[in-house]
């Protein structure tokens, strides 16, 4: 079954986020904060696991104007929740406003929790850019960025999407020589083996799709 997905990433990388999509075989295009792709939930963990640069893997539930705190309680109703979620599912609603004429993300995430409490769910985020509502739900749990090998941060550690999107950006390639002359804790020199090795940047961590019933 094809779903719709949203692999968010910072700004100036979506274009980097939808062709390392696009390598692994999912269609995909950038827009404002991430790529978008259709697939299904395995290619969703497949994204998970391999995205090097993206941020998060969010599931697009539902997408629609929304001008009023009744348009967006009724996007966020319109949703089958009980088709995701167990009764006892705990609900954290996550959300941001951007060029919007509903401003106050406080008041969007009780009017998508009121909207949504019977049925429950572990993780939703909301989102209205330009009046435009859409409802997801996270894929990855922790940001993507967390692979699991960083023991200790350093004073200003780089972030590791941030990293791998500097190494694919660069003319560097697997087979040539690597070089960083400000190494600190190696950020650059460990996404850049990632991908010469081409080992999958989530293999020993989990993502929140796993728990999903």
């Amino acid at each position: 079954m094809a779903n719709t997905f949203l692999a968010t990433a910072a700004f100036g990388l979506e274009g980097v986020v939808a062709g390392e999509l696009k390598r692994m075989g999912l269609p995909a295009k950038a827009e404002n904060g991430g790529a978008r792709f259709e697939g299904t939930f395995l290619d969703a963990f497949r994204a998970n696991l391999h995205l090097r640069t993206a941020d998060r893997v969010l599931l697009v539930l539902a997408e629609r104007e929304a001008v009023t705190f009744e348009d967006l309680f009724q996007l966020v109703g319109s949703v089958a929740w009980e088709r995701l979620l167990t009764r006892d599912a705990a609900i954290h609603v996550s959300g941001k406003c951007v060029r919007s004429r509903l401003m106050s993300v406080r008041d969007c995430q009780a009017v998508s929790k009121k909207a949504i409490v019977r049925r429950m769910m572990e993780r939703l985020g909301v989102s209205v850019v330009n009046d435009r509502a859409r409802v997801t739900l996270d894929m990855s749990g922790e940001a993507l960025n967390r692979r699991g090998y960083r023991t200790w941060n350093g004073e200003a550690p780089l972030r590791e999407t941030l990293a791998a999107a500097l190494v694919d950006l660069s003319p560097w390639r697997p087979g040539m020589p690597l070089y960083d002359p400000c190494c600190g804790t190696g950020t650059l020199l460990i996404e850049a083996a990632f991908k010469a090795t081409s080992r999958a940047p989530g293999l020993t961590r989990s993502f929140a799709c796993e728990s999903y019933p």
